[in-house]
């Protein structure tokens, strides 16, 4: 079990965040001197969710794919999901709700980490029956 969760995280860091070259437009993500990427804030994630600049939106979806398929993952039968996708959902689905939802609260997230706003937004937009 140990192992096949290594794997999802190596795979999940490998697909959702290109090769840092392609990081350059995307400054936020890694500060001068930095090797690895921070976890964005609520308000960067409303940035890269809704700024047109090369990088950004690939940075989001990739967010909120990896959101997605890790709830699928540790949600396989054992547990209720926190929230429910529609079928045949994309990042493009998820993207709107989001940007939508830190816009409307923006002041409620100001400063906190992206993943709580990304996950209240969800379960707001996509409750489960």
């Amino acid at each position: 079990m140990m192992l096949r969760l290594a794997v999802l995280i190596s795979w999940l860091t490998i697909a959702c965040f290109p090769a840092r070259a392609e990081f350059t437009e995307v400054s936020p993500l890694m500060p001068q001197g930095a090797t690895t990427v921070q976890v964005p804030s609520a308000e960067a994630m409303l940035k890269f969710c809704s700024d047109a600049k090369p990088g950004y939106q690939e940075v989001c979806d990739g967010y909120l794919r990896g959101i997605a398929e890790f709830q699928e993952f540790i949600w396989m039968g054992k547990q209720s999901p926190i929230f429910c996708l529609p079928g045949r959902w994309t990042e493009t689905t998820m993207r709107p709700v989001v940007i939508n939802f830190i816009s409307k609260n923006y002041e409620n997230w100001e400063g906190r980490p992206a993943l709580g706003a990304v996950m209240a937004a969800l379960v707001e937009a996509f409750p489960c029956p």
